[in-house]
Parts: C-alpha cells; sequence; structure tokens
C-alpha cells in the first residue's frame, strides 16, 4: 500500500482498530440464526422445558433481523446526537447487555431470543456507524481501504466464529453453542477500552461549532501536518458540512418539489 504522508503507524492501527469492531458479534449472530432455523435442532444442547416448536424457531430467527432493521435506523440520529466515538460505547453496552442476557439464558428459550434481539440492534447503530467514521476521519487517497477494511474485517469474524465452532464439535451439551456465545463479550469489551484512545470525527465536532476541538482532532489524526495546513483542511470540511446540510422540510419546498 503506498505510504501515507499524514499517518504515523500509531494512527494507522487505530483507524483499524474502528474498522475490526463488529466481526466476531455479527458472524456469532448469523451462527446463531443458522442453529434456530435448523430442522433437527438436537434436544441435547438445550435445557429447555421441551423441544422448540417450528413456530418457535421462526420466532428465534425473524425479530432479531428487525433489530438489526431498527438499529440501523436509529444509528444517525444517536450519531448526530452524541457523536461517533460515544455511539460506539452505547453500542458495545447495548451488545454486552444482549450476550448476558443470551448466556445466563438456562431455562428459557425466549430469554435467549430477547438476547439475540437486543444484540442485534447494537450490530445495527454499529454497523452503520464504523463506516462513516472511518470515511470522515482518513484523508481521500485511503479512504476506500480503510471503509473497505471494514468488509474484510466481517470476513475474519467468519473465519473466528467458524474456527471457535470448530472447538466445539466434540460437545453434545448445551456448552457446544454456550461459549461461543460468551465469547462474544470480549470484543465490546476490547472496544469500548479502545475508544479513549481514537479522536473524535472532526466533521461532526464542526456540525456542533466545536472548532477547537475539530482541530485538536485533526491534529491527532494527522500528526506530523502544519497547523496552517491543518486550518485549511478544517475550514474545506466546515464548508463542505454547511452545504450539505438539510431539512426534511426542505423537500417541501416548491423548488424542490419541482426539481424531483
Amino acid at each position: 500500500m503506498r505510504r501515507c504522508p499524514h499517518f504515523t503507524r500509531t494512527q494507522l492501527s487505530q483507524l483499524q482498530f474502528s474498522s475490526f469492531k463488529t466481526p466476531f458479534a455479527l458472524s456469532t449472530e448469523n451462527k446463531s440464526s443458522n442453529i434456530f432455523l435448523s430442522s433437527s435442532f438436537p434436544p441435547p444442547l438445550s435445557s429447555w422445558q421441551s423441544r422448540p416448536r417450528r413456530s418457535w424457531k421462526s420466532a428465534g430467527s425473524g425479530p432479531p433481523i428487525a433489530g438489526l432493521a431498527i438499529g440501523s435506523l436509529i444509528s444517525g440520529i444517536i450519531g448526530n446526537k452524541l457523536g461517533r466515538i460515544n455511539t460506539f460505547r452505547v453500542s458495545s453496552y447495548i451488545s454486552i447487555v444482549g450476550i448476558i442476557i443470551q448466556s445466563t439464558s438456562i431455562s428459557s428459550y425466549w430469554q435467549l431470543t430477547v438476547g439475540r434481539i437486543v444484540n442485534s440492534l447494537s450490530l445495527g447503530i454499529i454497523a452503520n456507524t464504523v463506516p462513516a467514521y472511518l470515511a470522515e476521519v482518513s484523508p481521500l487517497f485511503i479512504r476506500g481501504t480503510l471503509v473497505n477494511a471494514y468488509q474484510f474485517s466481517i470476513g475474519v469474524g467468519a473465519v473466528l466464529i467458524n474456527t471457535a465452532n470448530w472447538g466445539m464439535h466434540s460437545r453434545t451439551d448445551q456448552w457446544a453453542y454456550r461459549l461461543v456465545i460468551m465469547l462474544q463479550i470480549v470484543q465490546p469489551i476490547f472496544f469500548i477500552a479502545g475508544s479513549f484512545f481514537i479522536p473524535e470525527s472532526p466533521r461532526w465536532l464542526l456540525g456542533k461549532s466545536r472548532q477547537e476541538e475539530a482541530l485538536s482532532a485533526m491534529e491527532t489524526l494527522r500528526s506530523g501536518t502544519p497547523r496552517d495546513q491543518l486550518e485549511r483542511e478544517v475550514n474545506l470540511i466546515a464548508a463542505a458540512a454547511e452545504e450539505n446540510k438539510a431539512l426534511f422540510n426542505d423537500l417541501l419546498h416548491r423548488l424542490s418539489r419541482l426539481q424531483l
């Protein structure tokens, strides 16, 4: 990859850290869906009072997808209100709650389902926030590489989750899947800790009229770059953000209706 003059190795590591937020959790969620949809969900894998009915499997696999969709829809609202970094933390806290609910569902099929819905909600939020953050903080000529690193991380997550499942293949009790679910908690905890070492998005800060903080974040992201150059970049970002500002009511304006 072409050497980036604006990023030190440390800063690139910070951005790559952001792109690897959800691979294991997302892949685990997909694996859980396969278990729920399986027509041969084996009784020994559960300690529920009775074998799950076919309707239970539909209820267990469908609502988490709705949770993912709802999380995606509200991610923009949360991100604009709290900022990108705080949104990372909020989604991680929600994920931890969902994982705990799933992991403690010893005798309740529906508790496991609720836990999956909560976890899917956090995944929907972060799946939209991470690419937005990477696009906002990276320079133009490596932006595509960093955003694609997020997609690559999902592939890494698929490898990790299949490796974890392979490690449990000899088990015939409920821990064959419960341990894999519990492994998810490592990632949100790691991400919460790491979020204190990456800067807020300068674009979001400028949108909140926090010019000095935006410049400080830019200095962290573009270590070694002259201050006057950083100020010009901040001004360009501010101008672009102002130009792109629009309200839903603007669509109802007469000129906008004619263009539509």
